[in-house]
């Protein structure tokens, strides 16, 4: 009688783990993107500067 909730609860628990996952991959990669940027407008600023 119990199974619904108990397979309710699992599979709440592993979208929450998922969705974690994801935020975690998503941020990494905006963080290096945001980096590879400050980087490109350092470079020109440089070059500019010459």
């Amino acid at each position: 009688p119990k199974l619904p909730s108990a397979l309710l609860a699992v599979a709440l628990v592993f979208i929450g783990i998922l969705s974690f996952t994801c935020g975690l991959i998503l941020d990494t990669v905006v963080k290096g993107t945001r980096k590879q940027y400050e980087l490109q407008v350092t470079r020109a600023y440089i070059s500019h500067k010459k």
